[in-house]
């Protein structure tokens, strides 16, 4: 569920932390921290039961089992695009002490997808 806002969709900014080790996930959702809690238990349950092959980084904090969800922003968005902006900016301007577990960017521009397509062409010998 979205919530709208003035400007379109109002989206949240949220960290889970693993009270375990520490370790830190930035994401971003348009609909309640708790559907974004209960969307990212069913991911863990699939991967670890085979059913989901890809490796989502905040995976490791909920099989950990012991973990909490804060909120850290709430902004305005029209569509998903301007939602993973703002999460990409949070990634980028993040500076607690403790370092994020995301792997992947948010957010990429289309010079950056080219630059990122040109080197795998090249890894891979592509003319």
């Amino acid at each position: 569920m979205t919530f709208q806002g003035n400007h379109g969709n109002t989206g949240i900014i949220y960290k889970l932390i693993d009270n375990t080790n520490g370790d830190i996930y930035i994401g971003a959702t348009g609909g309640s921290l708790e559907k974004i809690l209960c969307h990212h238990r069913t991911e863990c349950k699939r991967y670890m039961s085979g059913k989901r092959k890809k490796f989502w980084s905040s995976i490791s904090i909920i099989n950990n089992g012991d973990y909490k969800i804060e909120p850290l922003h709430k902004f305005n968005y029209h569509n998903n695009q301007e939602m993973l902006k703002e999460k990409q900016i949070w990634l980028n301007n993040w500076n607690d002490t403790k370092p994020l577990i995301n792997r992947n960017k948010a957010y990429q521009t289309e010079e950056e997808r080219k630059k990122q397509n040109s080197h795998r062409d090249t890894d891979l010998n592509i003319s």
